[in-house]
């Protein structure tokens, strides 16, 4: 994906006791600066999802369905998959830390599937303001292949390099 990323997502659950709910996750993503929608994304799902702290949540959906959206259909399948996202976020004094793990298995073939991995750290210096720092790593044999084949129209997905996609952001924070 190229330009900006937009992602929202929604989790919707009935508590089982404390630590257990059964869940419904929908999110969706995609670029807004270039080719918006194109591609994108849209998973729907239903599960369970697991609190085991008040700084960790843990959704497991083993029926969810990915839906791509793309102007080149050739690339990008939607699919039946399983879904787990994993979500930790902490306040330490003046440090804040987040990490955010998603995976996505398809269950029809592992050229479909992906993950992302994005972690992100805070030091507040004054008042809400302060120096903010964002890893991401990411795999996605879809995006990797439409990008190779921008410049080899013969690369197929077996074929492919595809190699690990990351950033890195550096910059001052706010915290409202």
């Amino acid at each position: 994906m190229s330009g900006a990323v937009f992602n929202i997502t929604s989790l919707f659950g009935y508590r089982l006791n404390d630590k257990w709910a059964l869940s419904a996750l929908a999110e969706y993503r995609t670029t807004f600066i270039e080719n918006f929608n194109n591609p994108g994304y849209l998973d729907l799902g239903g599960g369970l999802t697991w609190t085991p702290t008040a700084n960790l949540v843990v959704v497991m959906n083993p029926g969810n369905y990915n839906i791509d959206f793309s102007n080149s259909d050739k690339n990008f399948d939607s699919s039946i998959m399983s879904k787990i996202v994993a979500d930790y976020t902490a306040k330490y004094n003046n440090i804040s830390v987040k990490s955010n793990l998603s995976l996505f298995q398809s269950y029809d073939t592992n050229d479909l599937s992906n993950w992302t991995w994005i972690n992100s750290f805070g030091y507040t210096i004054w008042k809400g303001i302060g120096l903010g720092f964002e890893f991401g790593l990411r795999n996605n044999r879809q995006e990797a292949l439409n990008a190779a084949q921008i410049n080899d129209p013969s690369v197929t997905f077996e074929s492919l390099d595809n190699k690990l996609q990351s950033y890195w952001l550096f910059g001052i924070s706010y915290a409202f």
